[in-house]
């Protein structure tokens, strides 16, 4: 975000006047915030905390156009060093960066179109008072479990939640087996677990959906998002249907509340009635033409900024590929649709 020079310049006066200074620390929290103030590293000496907090400053998403921790940092200084005031200037000009929530390509080059209700209802899910269940339903090979990369995505891209999921493996997978498998998966210690060996399922599940968010909350950040993929099966343990029943209701009525989530893939079985206000379902029909018509204007946008001989290049991939889109059974076509636009899109963007 900085240039070289203007590192220099934001660097040496932050120095001086804040970082430097014994109510520096102060200042810092009024500029940026207490919560973004206390995230800041520590250093040994008053330059390298300076770096370390500018560094960490640039990190940040933005606000809205012009709307920055580091601009709010660096106006603190704007009056002692007559360049600033151009930097903040040049700061505030910068093109916002496109929304994550509406990427169509992901991090690794992953395709993901459409799925506009999912976008709507993970934004409402991150808010403090949001939603705090989401279900993720729909027919063989359209999506559904294609939904965690796009939560990855989004926690790369400094979005409000870290997802953690486990898939299940089989039939006879316990309770206790999932929540120390979401624990490992979160870097958590399951050193103590409860004792629920001769507990009903209904207290095992209670215990160790306790278990599970306790340590959650210990850790910092503590906003995860618990992604419980395929566990809607009559032939499962009770205890593990107690667990997936209790993870919704510990979130809905706990500390948790502001920010932690549950995410149920492929999950159709009734939930407790306290959670009915407090779920939402993203629902995936399969409808082949709607996908053909999500990649036409994939490509429209695609070749857009390109040259013209370039965006005829563009134009023939897409035409081609729908071509043989259209000869592909239907369950092997999002396969086929997502590996054939997401190999396009490399050798156009290369």
């Amino acid at each position: 975000m900085l240039e070289s020079t203007e590192r220099d310049v934001v660097v040496r006066v932050l120095r001086d006047n804040i970082f430097a200074v014994a109510n520096g620390g102060a200042t810092v929290q009024a500029a940026i915030g207490t919560d973004l103030a206390a995230q800041i590293p520590d250093a040994p000496s008053a330059q390298l905390r300076t770096e370390a907090a500018v560094a960490f400053c640039e990190r940040q998403p933005w606000r809205g156009q012009g709307e920055h921790p580091l601009i709010d940092l660096i106006n603190r200084v704007r009056s002692l060093e007559p360049s600033i005031p151009k930097i903040i200037l040049r700061l505030k000009a910068i093109p916002l960066p496109p929304d994550p929530l509406q990427a169509e390509v992901l991090d690794n080059g992953t395709l993901f179109l459409g799925r506009d209700s999912l976008r709507t209802l993970v934004q409402n899910l991150w808010a403090p008072a949001g939603r705090c269940v989401l279900r993720i339903n729909g027919g063989c090979k359209t999506g559904k479990s294609h939904s965690f990369r796009f939560l990855q995505f989004l926690m790369l891209q400094n979005k409000p939640i870290i997802p953690v999921r486990v898939e299940k493996p089989g039939p006879t997978i316990g309770a206790f087996e999932v929540a120390e498998t979401l624990l490992k998966r979160m870097g958590c210690s399951t050193d103590n677990p409860p004792k629920v060996l001769n507990e009903t399922p209904l207290r095992a599940g209670q215990l160790l959906a306790d278990w599970v968010l306790n340590l959650g909350l210990r850790t910092k950040p503590s906003n995860w998002w618990f992604v419980l993929d395929n566990f809607d099966d009559e032939a499962l343990p009770d205890d593990t249907k107690e667990f997936v029943r209790q993870m919704g209701l510990q979130i809905a009525n706990g500390v948790g509340r502001s920010s932690m989530r549950l995410i149920l893939i492929n999950y159709k079985a009734p939930l407790p009635r306290e959670l009915k206000r407090l779920q939402a379902e993203e629902s995936l029909p399969y409808d082949r033409q709607q996908w053909l018509q999500l990649v036409r204007l994939y490509y429209d946008r695609l070749a857009a900024p390109f040259a013209p001989e370039k965006q005829q290049l563009a134009r023939d991939a897409r035409d081609q590929t729908i071509l043989e889109l259209q000869g592909l059974p239907d369950e092997k076509f999002l396969e086929g649709l997502s590996d054939a636009v997401e190999d396009d899109t490399d050798a156009l963007t290369a």
